[in-house]
Order: structure tokens, then sequence, then C-alpha cells
């Protein structure tokens, strides 16, 4: 339910609108910019994004639950900045991995993601900080009570295109791969071009990549530089 604190009719037994989820909802941010613009992470680990000034149609977007994506509950979003001064959509949860959506793709797929890990250990993670003056470095607070600084790397995208045998590889997916270990790359990419050999296809997207379904514990690189000292429970922020 959501209320605007500015209405002249505002009533604290009759919300504005009522956004229909089918789980409990786990995080919530609306947009620093455009405060119409809502995004959660449920239970499901389902990403979901509404227009709150919308009142036939509010949802606008919505991720889908698959392995290489989020499995288990969302815990933490964010709305934080690239390079060029672009929102991009961060979230996080219970499954160890750290993924970063761009609206305008519906959400359909992540532009990147990073995994979280202390040794070969996988670690849930509660809480992400930014900084918006730090394009590179972030925190991180797991379900153990580690905080961790990583780095995000997001170079600005650009719409180029990298040849490799007969395939085109997008911007996005050649820098995903360039930052995974070589026998990790050399996997993903078998599984690829057998995927792109049963569908025909010559260019290969974030969606091409994730619909081969390559194995999760491959497809992202690593995020953690350093961790500082634990704490006795969750992290939360």
């Amino acid at each position: 339910a959501v209320w605007s604190l500015m209405s002249r009719r505002l009533n604290s037994q009759k919300p504005d609108i009522n956004l229909q989820v089918p789980c409990c909802v786990e995080s919530l941010a609306f947009h620093p910019n455009m405060p119409t613009i809502l995004a959660a992470g449920l239970f499901t680990g389902e990403v979901r994004v509404w227009d709150v000034s919308e009142t036939e149609e509010p949802l606008i977007a919505n991720s889908q639950v698959e392995d290489c994506l989020h499995r288990e509950p969302v815990t933490q979003i964010r709305w934080i900045q690239d390079v060029r001064g672009q929102y991009l959509l961060a979230t996080t949860g219970g499954g160890g991995k750290i993924l970063f959506w761009r609206l305008s793709d519906k959400l359909q797929c992540p532009v990147s993601g990073l995994r979280i890990f202390s040794g070969s250990q996988r670690l849930g993670s509660t809480a992400l900080g930014f900084s918006k003056l730090d394009f590179v470095n972030f925190v991180v607070g797991t379900e153990g009570g580690g905080v961790l600084k990583c780095e995000r790397n997001l170079r600005a995208f650009r719409k180029i295109t990298h040849r490799e045998d007969s395939l085109l590889w997008s911007d996005e997916v050649h820098q995903l791969l360039s930052k995974l270990k070589p026998d990790s790359r050399l996997k993903i990419k078998t599984i690829m071009r057998k995927h792109a050999t049963k569908t025909r296809a010559k260019k290969i997207g974030m969606k091409e990549l994730l619909d081969a379904r390559p194995p999760p514990e491959r497809l992202f690189p690593p995020a953690s530089k350093q961790s500082f000292e634990r704490h006795s429970g969750p992290v939360y922020g």
C-alpha cells in the first residue's frame, strides 16, 4: 500500500494505491530523481518496479526467477549511478549474487553481476552501501556478520559488438566474460556456441547468454577484494 504524504486528501485508512504481489516484500527503494518509480525485491527472488502514479496498470517491469538470477529473498535493493550518471538498480540476497539492472531493459536480464564468496564459501548478503563519489568500490554486509569491500567495475557499456568466430558478442557480455577465470570463460563460451547453433543466433547479448543456462557458479566474477572485522550477527543497512 502506498500513501502520498503531500496529498490534501491523506487518509491513513485508505492508501492512494495498492500494489499486488504474490509473496512478501523484502526490500523497497524509490528512484532518486523520479519519486513515483518504486522498486521492490520479493521473497521469491523476483524484482518488480512500479509507477505509483499509474493507478490502473502500475507495474512497468519485473524480473524472472532463475538459477542465474535471484532464487532467494532479495534482501537489499538500491538505485545507483554509473559513470555516465545513468541510474541502475542494484539487487542482492541470500543467494550470494549482486545483480545490476537497467530499467530500460524492463528487467529482462541484468547488465552485469558479481558473486560474494569467502574462500570457496558462498555468502548470502543483507546490505549494500554505495558512494556517489566512487564508481568502483562499494560495501556489502552479509548474513554471517561479514563486511566486505567490493568492486563493481561497471564501465560505460558501448553499443558495439565484438566478433569472435561467426558470433557477435555485445559489449556487456564481452566485459563480463573478460573478468572470469580462463576455465570459466572457456566453459561458458562453449555452452553459448552450442546454444547459438541450436537457436541460429548470430548476436549474443545478456538475454541470449542467460537463455543458454550456463552454470550459475561460473557466470559472474567474485566481488570481494577485502574483508573487515566480522560482526556477531547479520549486517543490515
